[in-house]
């Protein structure tokens, strides 16, 4: 089976990309880069421990602002720059795509992932976290 190098897995919350990503890093070798992790990182340098979703969201648009709609695309994309195969996960701006695009030469696949929404409430449910909607 032939897989593309890079892949992007775009969808809504609680979709399964996580999911899609694991198989990909765990049963192919990808390297596994969150790009919505990278918001959560962020909360976390400005002491907030368990952030709510508005918490991040309020943080991701005052970071775009300030440094431009791919600036999590940016800071995660140094830890795989000289990786051959990577799948990113939470992409959550088209500007960010465009980025990995650019960076990647354009040789990738964007999959978009959908469930159907009692699947991904029960996921999300399941999954635990404050941030998710509820």
């Amino acid at each position: 089976m032939s897989l593309h190098r890079t892949i992007c897995l775009i969808g809504q919350s609680g979709s399964g990309k996580s999911t899609i990503a694991e198989i990909l890093a765990s049963h192919y070798g990808y390297c596994r880069v969150n790009i919505s992790g990278e918001v959560r990182k962020a909360a976390q340098r400005n002491g907030l421990i368990d952030p709510t979703r508005k918490d991040l969201q309020l943080l991701a648009n005052s970071s775009r602002e300030q440094f431009g709609n791919d600036v999590f695309a940016k800071s995660v994309y140094v830890e795989c720059k000289d990786v051959e195969m990577v799948v990113f996960e939470g992409i959550r701006h088209p500007e960010e795509l465009h980025y990995l695009q650019r960076s990647r030469n354009g040789l990738f696949l964007v999959c978009g992932i959908e469930a159907p929404q009692m699947k991904r409430f029960e996921w999300v449910v399941d999954r635990g976290r404050l941030s998710d909607p509820k």
